[in-house]
């Protein structure tokens, strides 16, 4: 019984402190209303919060400036010169590899654009000029030129293929390792059509120095079927104006690739020696003339030639056996 009196004691005592606690506790949770007023739209929010942000970047900025100006950049070349630049002026356009300006050139071309083809090879030769003569990359751009003269020629524009063709025949004469193909192709056309317009005007013009230009260039290269035809070409000039050392080069280097580019061709053999033989003989080296006649003659009966070859053959050796003083051998 003691125990249950003790508890009932207990509960007398807290019940009530506990009820008056809680009271208390619920009048402190008792707030003012807050005044009535509509919510903030989405665009007013945005405007508030726009406007922070702009005092809040404001604020940056003048701390950046602020910090810039007590604490100097160091100078350097480039910023120097970024100063120095004019913001009015015209931005350049980037730099082109010398690939790019002869694919642009060849599109110019085919437009019909010949003077900025002829601008943009220029600028892709420039690009190339501290580069040997012998490098592949500047001797196409060279090449390149050259048939753009020999083009601005074939469709009527002589003026600017004249001014072109001297430029390059300029430049082949102080770097010969440039010429190649092109050129040659563009010495004979261009000698053709100066020696006519020559005609026209009632001079004579010969066509010698253009193509001794060009054969002297293409010797520095390999050989080809266009520096063989040039070769004999300038050869039966060269000996018609009296030219021998120059006729007799180019016969050697005629009959030399003919060897290399046709060597099955015994017939076109046979004929550049027979050149030969005339050229040693002007030359009054007997002993060539008559070796190189005789290998002309052999060659012709070898291969059945015709009786008008073997006629020529035949006597040019009796010419050459008579200027010897071998006479029976020339009647022959």
């Amino acid at each position: 019984m003691k125990p249950m009196m003790r508890d009932r004691r207990i509960r007398a005592v807290w019940i009530p402190l506990l009820v008056g606690a809680f009271a208390a506790g619920c009048a402190s949770l008792n707030y003012d209303e807050p005044p009535s007023q509509a919510l903030p739209t989405v665009q007013e929010t945005a405007a508030t919060e726009g406007a922070e942000a702009t005092e809040a970047s404001g604020a940056g900025k003048t701390a950046a400036e602020t910090t810039k100006s007590t604490r100097a950049r160091r100078e350097t070349p480039t910023r120097a010169r970024i100063s120095r630049r004019d913001p009015d002026a015209p931005v350049e356009e980037t730099a082109r590899s010398w690939r790019e300006l002869a694919q642009l050139s060849r599109e110019s071309v085919q437009a019909g654009e010949f003077d900025r083809a002829d601008e943009l090879l220029a600028q892709a030769a420039l690009q190339l000029k501290d580069r040997p003569p012998t490098h592949t990359q500047r001797r196409t751009v060279f090449g390149l030129r050259a048939r753009l003269a020999h083009d601005l020629a074939a469709l009527g524009e002589t003026e600017k293929a004249e001014a072109l063709t001297d430029l390059l025949f300029d430049e082949v004469r102080a770097e010969p390792e440039l010429a190649d193909a092109a050129l040659v192709t563009l010495a004979r056309t261009t000698a053709t059509r100066r020696a006519a317009a020559a005609l026209e005007a009632g001079r004579e013009e010969s066509q010698l120095p253009i193509l001794a230009l060009a054969f002297d260039a293409s010797q520095t290269g390999t050989a080809s079927r266009e520096r063989m035809e040039l070769a004999f070409e300038v050869s039966g000039l060269a000996l018609r104006e009296k030219n021998l050392e120059l006729a007799r080069r180019a016969i050697d280097q005629a009959v030399l690739d003919a060897q290399i580019i046709a060597p099955a061709d015994r017939m076109q053999t046979a004929a550049l020696k027979i050149y030969k033989a005339r050229i040693a003989l002007a030359q009054r080296d007997l002993d060539t003339a008559e070796a190189a006649a005789h290998t002309a003659v052999r060659i012709f009966e070898q291969q059945k030639a015709d009786g008008s070859n073997r006629g020529v053959a035949e006597a040019t050796l009796g010419q050459v056996l008579a200027e010897k003083g071998e006479l029976e051998r020339a009647l022959e």
